[in-house]
């Protein structure tokens, strides 16, 4: 066990971005074969698969009633719109 964390201890960590995230899991993955009752990447991996399992709970009809109020929002935006502008062409009308 000492060899196995001296090796980890030595292990130099890395300057890139995804070579650090690679050492880090497997200094991680060590840290918790030495020590089984350390849940270190366990615990990103059910938060992981957690989140993806709450992206497949949305069903297509979910999915058509956010759209749906979406272009009715825009709608409602336009009628506005078109009420404004017929406002101010009758106001111009009026100055005529």
């Amino acid at each position: 066990m000492d060899k196995k964390r001296n090796a980890w201890v030595d292990d130099i960590e890395p300057e890139r971005y995804y070579e650090w995230i690679l050492w880090k899991l497997k200094q991680e993955k060590d840290m918790e074969q030495d020590d089984p009752t350390d849940d270190v990447s366990n615990s990103a991996l059910k938060w992981a698969n957690a989140s993806k399992n709450q992206e497949k709970t949305i069903t297509r009809e979910e999915i058509l009633k956010k759209e749906i109020s979406s272009l009715q929002e825009c709608l409602n935006n336009a009628y506005k719109r078109i009420v404004e502008l017929n406002d101010e062409l009758q106001n111009l009308k009026d100055k005529n």
